[in-house]
């Protein structure tokens, strides 16, 4: 079982991000089996190409679940 800390971080936000470097997005899973209640507000930002996690990943993936326009060099 998850800690009781990340059960209230889901619940103090109303969306959470769950950066994961594998393609099947374990931990996410796991987050909504756990907090059925936040299912919707669990979002998973994936990175599986082989290659170490870099910040611009991040932020398009995020950006892309915010539905805002992702730049080439943004955050690099």
């Amino acid at each position: 079982p998850l800690h009781p800390d990340v059960h209230a971080l889901a619940r103090r936000h109303a969306r959470v991000y769950v950066i994961e470097q594998n393609r099947d997005g374990q931990l996410g899973e796991r987050l909504r089996a756990e907090c059925p209640e936040r299912a919707a507000a669990i979002r998973p930002v994936l990175h599986y190409t082989g290659l170490p996690l870099d910040a611009h990943s991040v932020t398009a993936g995020v950006l892309a679940h915010e539905g805002a326009p992702v730049t080439e060099g943004a955050s690099r």
